[in-house]
């Protein structure tokens, strides 16, 4: 199968390149970026690829849908509109541009392989289909100006003589010259082809012995070989004893008109196959409801037989009656529903979940005729998914209790390190003290440099264990609270990178929860600890604002990160990491995000509300 050229308008470079790797991994070719619309119409005119991704709001002189507009009325290429949000006057303007698809970013590799297989297959019958009716309108056209300029060839042939006219025509259109062959029945017998000949020599004969007329079709058979269709029509007339005194005729050749309605045959064969063929249930309707046409899909998917579909209205297969009206409202508002979600009742009664993609039908003066869709039963995959969330939910849960645990343990730990090592350590440091200063005069040297030595190993050993159990949990946190303690863990790092710490809080004489500090806490110590690590920063910024919620803002300056940057994935599996901030910030109910480039730093943002 020929590879797929694509386009890309969008000027936003990182999505640009996002959609570049989701076409790639589809199996598409990229041919052409371009981030502005007049670039997107002189790269269509040089490339000519099969199919433009455009997004609807570009910089520059001209948007995504005047360049589509463009793209299509003068080079015919396809285009589908990438759009996040748009306003109404926009999506109205879009509509005009006709669009053969529109995607909602962001978007799944399915729903854009989908998108771009239909646009593409929809644009390649479109275009057979207006071929055929310009060789329909041509020979029709054609056709028009043979009856009128008399080009349509005639015969004729009186009885008495015995002698047959043809028009000039006539022998164009059996391939004869007529400064060198006579008009005769002979002649007939060698240009018709062997299938046809009984069809025309009964036809002549009726006309001759009885006067019939006939409007017959035939196959002649040129001298080069080439088989063409005519479609002659005889008359008689006939003397006072009503005998047929002569008879004239007309002959046309209809070859192009005959293979041009074969090809619009063939058209709407391949319409009605994949129609027929499809997995997905199809429908067709009036603007009434009343069901015109579905597939063996859809009889098999709601358990209906195709006799129960006369003068069935689709309004029984609503389980809510209210969703036909809303559905109605909704594609008649924006003309394409694509994944419209409802609940359908089958046959025996049982509903089903499903996810609707429906078009309005018009008529060439834009009358609605009624509208064409796809079903898909998303029943089992709601129950899946149902099923997924109460597990999500029970590990969730699962997960907070084992958190809560760790911090217990971290503060359990701590509390021992600090008040039992601390104070055993101090207590062997005492009782050196004393053990140096009652060593005779004459002690040796040696003992007096190892009792230095351990000296100054318990003092090592202290500093240990309190930075370790500042670590696992500060007592400030919960003797002073969260921004006292953020304070605090901040200006430990001014020794090695700038720091910069805002705060705004509207009221601040109520704390917040522990479990909330302890989160803001723990998502900051590892942040800052990921960017001491790894991030080679000249200055760290922390922005922290309390207003109805909490937004909690940690970037740095460093060299980022790529989606695939393998000491990331070291990371995660090294400690709490991303996904362990992740966790905690969503077990809040809030929303965790971070976004880093190569070069360009990291920004992490947490957002929990407060209830």
């Amino acid at each position: 199968m020929a590879k797929v050229n694509i386009m890309i308008v969008e000027d936003d470079a990182i999505t640009a390149m996002d959609i570049k790797e989701q076409l790639k991994n589809l199996g598409y070719v990229v041919t052409a970026k371009a981030s502005r619309g007049e670039d997107a119409i002189q790269k269509a005119k040089e490339n000519a690829p099969d199919l433009v991704l455009m997004d609807i709001v570009l910089k520059g002189k001209i948007d995504g849908i005047e360049a589509a507009e463009q793209i299509r009325t003068q080079f015919g290429i396809p285009v589908i509109f990438l759009t996040a949000h748009a306003d109404k006057e926009r999506l109205n303007r879009a509509k005009l541009a006709n669009p053969y698809g529109y995607l909602l970013k962001p978007f799944q590799d399915r729903d854009l392989e989908v998108t771009i297989e239909m646009a593409l297959y929809v644009a390649k019958v479109d275009a057979e289909r207006k071929q055929i009716e310009e060789k329909l309108t041509k020979s029709e056209m054609l056709h028009k100006e043979a009856q009128s300029v008399a080009k349509i060839g005639h015969w004729s042939l009186d009885s008495p003589s015995g002698t047959p006219v043809w028009s000039e025509e006539i022998f164009h259109i059996v391939g004869l010259d007529p400064m060198l062959s006579k008009p005769s029945f002979a002649a007939l017998v060698n240009i018709i082809h062997d299938e046809d000949w009984d069809l025309l020599d009964h036809s002549i004969q009726d006309l001759s012995v009885n006067g019939t007329p006939f409007d017959i079709e035939f196959r002649i058979l040129r001298t080069n070989g080439e088989t063409r269709w005519m479609h002659a029509k005889g008359f008689a007339e006939k003397d006072e004893n009503n005998r047929v005194a002569r008879m004239f005729g007309t002959a046309q050749d209809i070859t192009d008109h005959k293979q041009t309605v074969e090809a619009l045959r063939e058209s709407e064969n391949k319409f009605r196959n994949l129609f027929d063929s499809s997995i997905d249930p199809v429908y067709i309707t009036t603007q009434e409801g009343f069901i015109l046409d579905v597939n063996q899909a859809f009889l098999d998917l709601f358990g209906y037989t195709i006799g129960d579909m006369q003068d069935m209205n689709v309004q029984a297969m609503y389980a809510n009656p209210d969703d036909r009206m809303i559905f109605r409202q909704d594609i008649g508002r924006r003309k394409y529903i694509k994944d419209y979600e409802l609940k359908l009742r089958k046959k025996d009664g049982t509903s089903i979940e499903c996810l609707v993609s429906a078009s309005v039908r018009k008529k060439s003066d834009g009358t609605i005729l009624g509208y064409q869709g796809v079903i898909r039963d998303i029943t089992e995959k709601k129950r899946v998914e149902e099923a997924l969330l109460g597990h999500k939910k029970q590990l969730r849960h699962l997960s907070s209790q084992l958190i809560e645990a760790q911090e217990k343990e971290r503060k359990r730990i701590s509390l021992e390190l600090h008040d039992e090592m601390g104070q055993t350590l101090a207590s062997v440091g005492i009782n050196l003290g004393i053990i140096e200063k009652n060593l005779p005069p004459d002690c040796p040297r040696i003992i007096k440099n190892k009792l230095d030595e351990i000296d100054f190993m318990i003092e090592q050993a202290s500093d240990r264990i309190r930075e370790l159990s500042l670590h696992l949990r500060p007592p400030i946190l919960d003797d002073l609270g969260l921004i006292p303690t953020l304070r605090w863990l901040l200006s430990r790092l001014e020794s090695s990178v700038k720091v910069v710490f805002d705060y705004k809080q509207i009221d601040d004489k109520d704390r917040l929860s522990q479990e909330i500090e302890t989160v803001i806490y723990r998502v900051v110590q590892e942040a800052t600890t990921k960017i001491l690590k790894h991030a080679e920063a000249k200055e760290v910024v922390v922005n922290l604002n309390i207003e109805e919620g909490i937004s909690l803002i940690v970037k740095d300056d460093g060299k980022g990160f790529g989606a695939k940057d393998q000491k990331i994935t070291d990371d995660l599996k090294a400690g709490i990491g991303i996904l362990g901030m992740n966790e905690r910030v969503e077990m809040l109910g809030g929303k965790f995000d971070i976004q880093s480039r190569k070069g360009y730093g990291t920004r992490i943002s947490v957002e929990i509300p407060l209830y």
